[in-house]
């Protein structure tokens, strides 16, 4: 698997999910224990699929707001 050869084990689950979502340029939300790779794991797999020169951004969830990670509905866009 890609994760193995970059040196991110225990990702065999979520793999095909991440890789899925960065082909379909959706955004990932990882969540799990401190200290399980989620930063650098996501930046290893970002540099290593989309360039050296691409965007991260991690969000630390006791300074993330409701509205900073899925924004709010607005009622009069319906389709």
């Amino acid at each position: 698997m890609l994760f193995d050869e970059l040196g991110i084990y225990g990702w065999d689950v979520v793999e095909p999910l991440v890789l899925a979502a960065i082909v379909a340029d959706l955004p990932v939300l990882l969540i799990g224990d401190i200290g399980t790779n989620k930063t650098e794991g996501s930046k290893t797999i970002a540099q290593a699929i989309l360039g050296p020169t691409s965007q991260f951004r991690h969000y630390e969830v006791p300074t993330l707001n409701f509205d900073d990670l899925v924004g709010f509905l607005n009622p009069q866009n319906r389709l």
